[in-house]
């Protein structure tokens, strides 16, 4: 499972929304933490530094290592 996918099941974990709302705001979550991670890849960040950049963005930070 990839860094994404884990932040994505916990972030699921915590949605308290009807099925089809909560697929299409995960759906957008998703889009925005992919394409941070890309740019953060791009500038030329490792896995591990990537993540943690996305996650200080998003206000995930205590998502990681858990």
């Amino acid at each position: 499972m990839s860094d994404v996918e884990t932040l994505m099941d916990r972030i699921q974990a915590q949605m308290d929304l009807d099925g089809e709302t909560e697929q299409e705001v995960l759906a957008e979550i998703r889009d925005h933490l992919e394409e941070a991670m890309a740019d953060a890849r791009a500038e030329g960040l490792d896995e591990g530094e990537a993540l943690a950049r996305v996650a200080a963005r998003f206000g995930l930070q205590e998502e990681i290592g858990r």
